[in-house]
C-alpha cells in the first residue's frame, strides 16, 4: 500500500512530462536535484549489474552442460560469461530505444513468462509434498527467520523489487489520457499483480525446500533438477523476463546522463539550462488536477462544456510546450547518437562489473 501511495503521489504533484530529478529540484532545490540523480545512478547501475549476475545464474545449466563439467562455488565461468555477454548483445538495441511505448510488446511479453514461471514453480511444489516420501508441511515451515542475518541479506532484494519510481513519470507522461483515475488504476494494478507474482514465487519455492532437505537456495530454480523439462521452460521464462527488464534500467539512468550532457553542451554554447524545464526549478500544477476543476466550475454555475473546451485547450498547450521543452532539454530527440552512446556505454559497464563478480549477494 504505501508503494501505491508513493507512486500516485508522484504522479499526483509533478506535471506532464517532468522528469524525477525535476521533481526532486522542486523540492529540495538544485542540491537535492544533483543527489538524486547521482543516488539514481548509483542504484540503476548496480540494479542492472544485479540482473545480469542473476541471469548468468538462470543458463548456468546450459553452460555447465556446454564445458562438460559443474561450475563449482557459483556461476561464474568462462563460458557463463560469453553466454551472458551474447544476450546482453542482444538486449543492447533495446537499450537505446527512445520511449517506453517502443517496449509494450516486450513488457508484455515478460508478464507472460513470468506468469509461466509461477505457474511451473506452484505445480512442482505441489506435486513434492504431496509426495509420501516427504515429511509433513507443519514440521518444515517456520513463522520466524532462523537466521536473521540471512533474513537481512533477503531485505534489499525485497525492497529493490518495488523500486519503480524512476520510471513511473515518464510512463505517466505517455499515457494517452493521463487522468487522476487511470494513473490511481495503472499504479494499483501494478503493484498489486507483481505483489502477487513475488509471494507465489517466494511462498512456494520457500516449501520446496521441504523436497530438498530443508536448505533454500537463493535462487530457488537451483534447487530443481537440472533434468526436469517443466523447470526447464521455467528458466527459460525467467531468462526472458530477466532480459526484457534491462531496457527498464538502463534506460532512466541513460535519460539522466544524457540531460547532463545537454546542459553542459548548451551551457558552453552561452545558453543557461536550468535544472528542470523552467529556470526557477519549478513545476507547474499537476494535470491530474484538472479534473476537479470541471467540478468547482459546476458549483460556480460556470457551464461545465466551456469549462472542459478550455481545459483541453490549456492542456493541449501545456502539452506542446513541455513536448518543445522536453525536446530541447532531453537531448534524446536532437541527438541520438548521443543516446545510443550513452546507453550502450551505461548496460555494458554494469556487464563488465557483472562479468567479474561470483554471486548477486555481493550486488546486493
Amino acid at each position: 500500500m504505501s508503494i501505491e501511495f508513493t507512486i500516485h503521489v508522484l504522479m499526483k504533484t509533478s506535471t506532464h512530462g517532468a522528469s524525477f530529478e525535476a521533481v526532486a529540484s522542486a523540492a529540495f532545490g538544485r542540491c537535492g536535484k544533483t543527489l538524486t540523480s547521482i543516488m539514481l545512478l548509483v542504484t540503476l547501475f548496480f540494479a542492472t549489474a544485479g540482473y545480469a549476475i542473476s541471469l548468468r545464474d538462470v543458463i548456468k545449466p546450459v553452460a555447465d552442460h556446454i564445458q562438460g563439467y559443474e561450475t563449482p562455488g557459483g556461476s561464474r565461468s568462462t563460458v557463463s560469461n560469453l553466454i551472458l555477454a551474447g544476450i546482453l548483445l542482444l538486449v543492447t538495441p533495446l537499450t537505446t530505444l527512445q520511449s517506453y511505448t517502443a517496449l509494450k510488446h516486450a513488457s508484455f511479453l515478460s508478464m507472460v513468462a513470468i506468469l509461466i514461471l509461477s505457474l511451473c514453480v506452484v505445480y512442482r511444489t505441489v506435486e513434492c509434498n504431496l509426495s509420501a516420501s516427504v515429511p509433513p508441511l507443519s514440521q518444515y515451515v517456520r513463522f520466524v527467520p532462523a537466521d536473521f542475518n540471512a533474513m537481512m541479506n533477503a531485505l534489499p532484494v525485497l525492497i529493490s523489487a518495488y523500486i519503480c519510481h524512476f520510471n513511473v513519470l515518464p510512463v505517466y507522461a505517455e499515457l494517452q489520457n493521463p487522468t487522476e483515475c487511470r494513473a490511481r488504476y495503472l499504479s494499483r494494478s501494478t503493484v498489486v499483480v507483481a505483489s502477487i507474482f513475488y509471494m507465489s514465487i517466494g511462498l512456494f519455492g520457500s516449501l520446496h525446500g521441504n523436497c530438498t532437505g530443508g536448505t533454500v537456495n537463493g535462487n530457488i530454480l537451483l534447487d530443481f533438477d537440472d533434468e526436469d523439462k517443466l523447470l526447464m521452460v521455467g528458466r527459460v521464462c525467467l531468462g526472458i523476463t530477466i532480459t526484457l527488464s534491462f531496457p527498464l534500467l538502463v534506460i532512466p539512468a541513460r535519460d539522466i546522463l544524457s540531460r547532463w550532457i545537454s546542459a553542459v553542451t548548451c551551457s558552453r554554447g552561452g545558453w543557461r539550462v536550468g535544472a528542470s524545464y523552467k529556470d526557477d526549478d519549478t513545476l507547474e500544477e499537476s494535470l491530474l488536477q484538472s479534473e476537479q476543476s470541471v467540478f468547482e466550475s459546476d458549483e460556480l454555475g460556470i457551464s461545465s462544456v466551456e469549462n472542459v473546451n478550455a481545459i483541453n485547450g490549456n492542456n493541449r498547450l501545456t502539452n506542446a510546450t513541455n513536448s518543445t521543452k522536453h525536446h530541447v532539454y532531453n537531448g534524446e530527440n536532437d541527438n541520438c547518437t548521443t543516446r545510443i552512446i550513452v546507453a550502450v556505454t551505461f548496460f555494458w559497464s554494469s556487464g563488465f562489473v557483472a562479468f567479474l563478480v561470483e554471486n548477486v549477494d555481493v550486488i546486493w
